[in-house]
């Protein structure tokens, strides 16, 4: 009966104010936005199995990041990087909102060695005492990966909220 009373609401919300209800696809899982690497789409993970070994780590942050996996690149890819995202739909569009930024965590599941060079930036959404902070980040030697398997933690931030993708990624 929940069920019923959630999707009425929604599709008054859709008749009443000409919009889609958030609640049926976004909600920080990554049904808002696509992502390709390397030209090659992102897909819905065929099986946990491909993330189950790394859910047994002993690192707890790596397992929890594998668990939140659900999503993937089918075929392996490059070593050179190239990460674009589109926001989906309409009601992607007024989920996230407008001035979209991506950011991305490359989390190496095999022990490779990521090679970078650290820089400063600002933390322009958060404050601390009304003033950014800055934060250390390693970016990525020439948009490169050694091989081996990863997890991308895609977020995108827009005017009005967020969402995320948490992607298995193999590089040959």
């Amino acid at each position: 009966m929940k069920s019923k009373y959630v999707r009425i609401t929604c599709l008054m919300m859709a008749v009443l104010f000409h919009t889609g209800c958030a609640t049926s696809r976004c909600g920080y899982d990554g049904d808002c936005f696509d992502v390709k690497i390397n030209g090659v789409d992102v897909i819905p993970l065929s099986s946990e199995k491909i993330t189950e070994p790394y859910q047994k780590v002993p690192d707890p942050g790596v397992a929890s990041d594998a668990r939140d996996a659900k999503w993937q690149v089918r075929e392996p890819i490059e070593r050179k990087i190239d990460v674009q995202f589109a926001v989906n739909s309409e009601i992607g569009k007024a989920w996230i909102g407008n001035n979209t930024e991506m950011s991305i965590i490359v989390i190496p599941l095999d022990k490779q060695v990521i090679k970078g060079d650290y820089a400063l930036s600002r933390a322009d959404n958060v404050r601390i005492e009304g003033k950014a902070p800055v934060t250390v980040s390693k970016v990525l030697k020439n948009n490169e990966l050694p091989p081996g398997n990863y997890l991308f933690k895609v977020r995108i931030r827009g005017s009005n909220n967020w969402d995320r993708k948490t992607i298995f990624v193999m590089v040959k």
